[in-house]
């Protein structure tokens, strides 16, 4: 299915929907293709809508946006353990104050591979979006000694 430029209320939504496969309206959960290039494609925009700077080697495993009152977009990706002090000293998630509270990364849309609650040991946080038109919150996944889970969600109002 091609995108359809009503769905998207900004531009920058209507590219991520063509950077996957697929575009509808409403809650619509899309695929990401599995190409490095397109993977990277999606971190840049991510990167330009927060200011993350993701490890070169960060792996999509998945990625949704969501048309709510407020569009959202969710991601879902993997690096490596060695990338994560790098990660959490860099801007804007080095001013990020994490905790203990999945709570902030509910799944209203009941995605299912949206599991941040599968994690057992885990860091969340917080952060306004450098525009001050919505927030971001990460969670970084730890269960595993080799790689880290990133979740992602971007909420624009």
């Amino acid at each position: 299915m091609m995108c359809n430029p009503v769905c998207s209320p900004a531009t920058k939504w209507l590219a991520l929907g063509c950077l996957i496969i697929g575009c509808s309206c409403g809650p619509n959960e899309v695929e990401v293709a599995t190409s490095a290039a397109q993977q990277q494609q999606v971190l840049a925009l991510i990167s330009s809508e927060t200011g993350i700077v993701f490890p070169q080697n960060t792996r999509v495993i998945n990625a949704a946006r969501v048309f709510l009152k407020d569009p959202k977009l969710l991601l879902k990706a993997e690096v490596d353990r060695t990338d994560l002090e790098r990660f959490v000293q860099s801007p804007p998630i080095n001013g990020i104050k994490f905790q203990q509270r999945i709570n902030l990364l509910k799944n209203q849309v009941k995605f299912r591979w949206w599991n941040p609650e599968s994690q057992k040991n885990f860091k969340c946080g917080s952060a306004i979006l450098p525009n001050g038109r919505g927030g971001f919150v990460v969670l970084l996944g730890l269960d595993n000694p080799d790689t880290v889970i990133l979740f992602v969600v971007v909420a624009r109002t």
